[in-house]
């Protein structure tokens, strides 16, 4: 997808807002996650020992880590969480948006969507110095796509549904 670029302008961290649940949070620095498709190649009585072909897999996602600041998470996220899990922080089910751009007319953003989240860990780190606390969040989405497009069968989705 083509976009409009002004004086050269790519996507940098000053091009990113972070969403949980629609609500923004300014003090993440840094967002680390993946997805996959794994298939298997299938082989057969090939003379020549090519593959016949492969198999679809299945859409793994793996899990999203943010790092943000100690105090936005503790006196934002994790209440926020805590009460959709009803108290616990890892029973709440929540969704995250990171869109991409850059703040000039006709500028076209990217956004990425995780869904059905679930936080799995939660890592505090302290040392002596002069940077800022911050927590490592582990969460397990369900899905993930870019610009609304996933990576797993859209064909087979409906097939799903239909059926």
């Amino acid at each position: 997808m083509a976009g409009v670029r002004i004086n050269n302008t790519i996507f940098s961290w000053t091009s990113c807002i972070f969403l949980f649940d629609l609500i923004a949070y300014k003090k993440i620095q840094a967002l680390d996650f993946e997805d996959k498709r794994e298939g298997e190649i299938v082989y057969g009585a090939q003379l020549d020992g090519t593959p016949l072909g492969q198999t679809e897999g299945k859409y793994m996602p793996s899990p999203l880590t943010v790092t943000m600041l100690k105090d936005e998470f503790y006196q934002k996220l994790a209440p926020q969480l805590a009460a959709k899990g009803v108290g616990s922080l890892g029973d709440a089910e929540s969704n995250f948006l990171a869109q991409y751009i850059e703040p000039v007319p006709g500028a076209i953003p990217m956004v990425v969507a995780a869904t059905g989240l679930k936080l799995r860990g939660i890592k505090d780190s302290h040392q002596e110095g002069t940077g800022a606390l911050t927590v490592e969040l582990t969460f397990q989405p369900l899905l993930i796509t870019r610009n609304g497009l996933p990576l797993w069968s859209l064909v087979r989705s409906a097939l799903d549904i239909a059926a």
